[in-house]
């Protein structure tokens, strides 16, 4: 009884616009988008001593150390001085960016998996991705897991 909708910015930055909606018989309603889940469930983040990387669930308020040397030498030495001290460079969080549908027979429910990218310096300097998985209940679909995913 669900209709995903996705369509794609078409800019550089790869971006897209995705919506749920509910059929209840005749009636179509909004029970997700991404611009909405972005005001929703905020995330910040910050570098640390260390070379340390800290996210913080804003909306969840928990946090996420991670250790960042897995980055390109060329830009790990713009955001840390050589003993690993922040120079004051900013953690970029973006808003959702995808969401795949899916239907998890094990717990018998629709659910969502949105994508955030994390970088810093430059877009192309990707730290990795804010992951959630939300379920639907009621009339909405709500995080019930969130992880950071990096590819090294």
């Amino acid at each position: 009884p669900f209709l995903f909708y996705s369509a794609q910015s078409g800019g550089s930055g790869g971006y897209g616009f995705y919506n749920v909606y509910r059929l209840t018989g005749e009636e179509c309603s909004l029970v997700y988008d991404e611009e909405s889940d972005s005001l929703a469930n905020v995330f910040s983040g910050r570098f640390t001593d260390g070379c340390k990387m800290t996210l913080r669930n804003v909306s969840g308020n928990s946090e996420l150390t991670v250790d960042v040397t897995y980055m390109a030498p060329e830009f790990l030495s713009k955001i840390f001085t050589a003993d690993c001290r922040p120079t004051g460079e900013k953690v970029n969080i973006n808003p959702v960016s995808v969401v795949f549908p899916y239907y998890n027979s094990a717990a018998g429910t629709y659910q969502l998996m949105t994508f955030r990218s994390v970088s810093a310096v430059a877009e192309v300097n990707r730290l990795g991705y804010i992951v959630q998985n939300l379920e639907f209940s009621k009339d909405s679909f709500r995080p019930y897991f969130t992880q950071f995913s990096i590819n090294f």
